[in-house]
């Protein structure tokens, strides 16, 4: 068993790790701000350029070598479980390009945040800074205690 001084030392060199991640999240926390700010709209899903084929008989598309039909802009997406797709322009194909690349950037840096919270909360944690919660009675566990 340790004595005081131990616990005492070990807090001790704990505290600039600290300091350390509570920098990194202050900096991490001003250049989510930041980006935030020069943003207007995000999105999610994937963006392609496809080329399709209509499968009509005498059609380019079903010619030797085919020509397909394109390109075309698909946006697809995930909505309460369905996959929804729609067809843009070239104007709108653009726009989500710009929302989709500053989604990535914004969940990058919360990322980042959430990877410093978490050695912080490591270190807290072993220093008895930060209580760990009682568990959650679960309907079982009800029902056997």
């Amino acid at each position: 068993m340790g004595n005081g001084k131990e616990l005492s030392s070990k807090r001790m060199t704990a505290a600039p790790k600290l300091e350390r991640y509570e920098s990194q999240l202050r900096r991490l926390a001003r250049q989510l701000a930041s980006e935030a700010g020069l943003i207007s709209f995000v999105a999610s899903g994937s963006l392609v350029r496809r080329y399709t084929s209509c499968g009509k008989a005498g059609c380019r598309c079903t010619a030797d070598p085919p020509e397909r039909h394109g390109p075309y802009w698909q946006w697809t997406k995930k909505v309460n479980g369905t996959t929804v797709t729609r067809r843009l322009s070239d104007e709108q194909a653009e726009l989500f390009q710009q929302w989709l690349g500053d989604r990535q950037r914004l969940q990058a840096t919360l990322s980042a945040m959430e990877a410093v919270s978490d050695k912080a909360a490591v270190l807290l944690l072993k220093e008895g800074r930060l209580k760990t919660a009682p568990r959650a009675r679960t309907a079982r566990s009800r029902a056997s205690g």
